[in-house]
């Protein structure tokens, strides 16, 4: 977990070359232990790197990975997390009606699990989806509706779909 932590220090320093050195290795050590959802989680911390710098390529494989695991864990909280970090992959990637839908869908897990975003954080992800809501204009907040009420299952299959896509 400290080789995780100091890869996000660094990836907020916009130090990349050391964030990937230090996620590279958290991942590589929690595919020793065997451990899925450690590896899941090592895999959605590489993904927001590789993200960063514009692999998605990298970033659609190792979230798909996340997910099915966070999936089969049943663990909503981690879901909430990774829909809204492949909500901003699709705006990168111009999909802004399912970067909504899945912000919507990450929301929705946020309130029934009572873990909300910090300030800071909610403020920089509605930075993130600003555009694909500059995009659709007025259909923006019924997708980003549509996403909260049409259920976990579906914005996990959404998300896989998106990420399984080249």
């Amino acid at each position: 977990i400290s080789q995780m932590n100091l890869g996000n220090v660094w990836l907020l320093l916009g130090r990349h070359e050391e964030a990937r050195a230090c996620q590279e290795e958290s991942l590589r050590l929690r595919r020793e232990t065997g451990d899925p959802w450690s590896i899941a989680l090592g895999e959605h911390n590489l993904g927001i790197l590789t993200r960063s710098e514009g692999d998605y390529d990298t970033t659609r494989e190792l979230f798909a990975g996340a997910l099915r695991t966070f999936r089969d864990h049943g663990d909503k909280w981690a879901l909430a997390f990774i829909l809204e970090d492949v909500a901003v992959l699709a705006v990168l990637v111009d999909e802004p009606a399912v970067a909504l839908r899945l912000g919507g869908a990450g929301a929705a897990v946020r309130e029934e699990t009572g873990s909300p975003r910090g300030a800071a954080d909610q403020e920089e992800l509605d930075g993130q989806l600003a555009p694909a809501r500059e995009a659709l204009g007025a259909r923006a907040d019924a997708l980003w509706e549509a996403g909260r009420l049409g259920g976990l299952g579906e914005a996990i299959f959404a998300a896989l779909r998106l990420c399984e896509r080249r």
